[in-house]
């Protein structure tokens, strides 16, 4: 790709590259299920209390009907329990169960093995310099909502 002339020539070699990137990395975001379900059985295996609905909810910035839909297919899948709160009935809690558990640590290896083939490939130096890009464009993205 040539060299970036001016602003305008930037901006639109930035689009195709996001363009080429996303459609790259769909397959992987597609097998961590980005509609919610991996967010959610992530953070119950790195956190193993139990969560609330509307703790998903604001962290992951997802609306409660769309929290509710995801906890439901995972409770489908035996992935998660919810049970009432015994301090307060209220409130229904999340946990994972034993076949979540083993679920998550397989899916998480498997990501982990396709993103330490691409860091290999692409260079810890490079890698570093992604991750410090990506993090300052969702700063700003964020910035803009």
């Amino acid at each position: 790709m040539e060299q970036a002339e001016n602003l305008e020539d930037l901006t639109q070699q930035l689009l195709i590259n996001q363009l080429q990137y996303s459609k790259q990395l769909s397959q992987l975001t597609q097998f961590l299920n980005a509609s919610g379900e991996y967010s959610i059985l992530y953070i119950l295996y790195h956190e193993p209390d139990s969560h609330t609905a509307g703790e998903f909810a604001e962290r992951l910035d997802l609306t409660p009907g769309r929290v509710a839909n995801v906890l439901k297919a995972l409770e489908k899948k035996n992935l998660i329990e919810r049970k009432k709160d015994p301090a307060d009935g209220r409130r229904i809690l999340v946990t994972l169960t034993a076949h979540g558990r083993e679920y998550v640590s397989q899916t998480y290896r498997q990501a982990s093995e396709v993103y330490h083939d691409l860091i290999e490939e692409i260079g810890e130096d490079d890698t570093r310099e992604f991750l410090r890009i990506t993090r300052k464009i969702l700063q700003v993205c964020r910035l803009i909502k």
